[in-house]
């Protein structure tokens, strides 16, 4: 469902000069935004975001879902590049993975993703 996700091209470049976004870009931000949209990752970043590191078990235990639900979310963060592993013994352990995470929120800066509408709907406010 969803790969790591990857840089900008250099045609995209001229695209971002003129204000508009490069289809690598679009379908990169979509599968992030997809990847975001499920109340359960979401609740997982969040939970790693609050402690260093969690196993499997912390996780399943702390959201109420099943070791394999989980192990699969688990799975698609960590194929987005989003959260890395550590294994301990038997356990492995789950973090966010801080530089991937913070390239993601850059690309996402870059873009102005949303900085558009936020924008119009503050002057909407205005008007109102």
């Amino acid at each position: 469902m969803v790969s790591r996700f990857g840089n900008t091209t250099h045609s995209e470049s001229n695209n971002e000069r003129t204000g508009r976004l490069g289809g690598g870009v679009v379908k990169d931000l979509a599968q992030l935004f997809k990847l975001l949209a499920d109340e359960t990752r979401l609740r997982i970043l969040d939970m790693l975001g609050a402690r260093k590191e969690l196993c499997v078990r912390d996780l399943w235990e702390r959201l109420g879902q099943s070791q394999p639900a989980v192990s699969h979310h688990l799975g698609l963060l960590r194929m987005a590049g989003l959260v890395d592993t550590r294994h301990e013994g038997k356990h492995i352990y789950y973090r966010i993975d801080r530089e991937r995470f913070e390239q993601l929120m850059s690309m996402i800066q870059q873009t102005r993703v949303g900085s558009q509408v936020l924008a119009s709907g503050e002057q909407d406010e205005r008007e109102s």
